[in-house]
């Protein structure tokens, strides 16, 4: 299973605490920082092979998670929910989803 960079950006927001601070910071310059796997590996003063082999384990890491854990796609989900409710001009409604969105954070 392939995903693209945002998706990975996205999973590694919400699985960063399962992966080791090497792993995340090569991830976080990847995936956020926009940095190639040159630039990572004179960063880290590492191979670019190491720098691949590292992001490609990454990679694999956060798709397993999701598939088991499935933090995104619920987090999608409620968010879609949450916009549908807030489209009713109901205060009462609208207060319910804000108390709830206020847990997600």
């Amino acid at each position: 299973m392939s995903i693209d960079i945002q998706d990975k950006a996205t999973l590694l927001g919400f699985y960063a605490p399962l992966l080791t601070a090497k792993q995340f910071a090569m991830a976080y310059d990847h995936y956020y920082d926009d940095l190639s796997i040159a630039e990572i590996a004179q960063n880290h003063n590492i191979s670019r092979a190491a720098v691949f082999d590292t992001l490609r384990k990454v990679d694999q890491s956060l798709i397993r998670y999701e598939s088991k854990l499935h933090l995104a796609s619920k987090f999608a989900q409620r968010e879609a929910i949450y916009a549908q409710l807030m489209a009713y001009n109901d205060s009462r409604i609208q207060a319910c989803v804000h108390a709830l969105e206020d847990i997600d954070e």
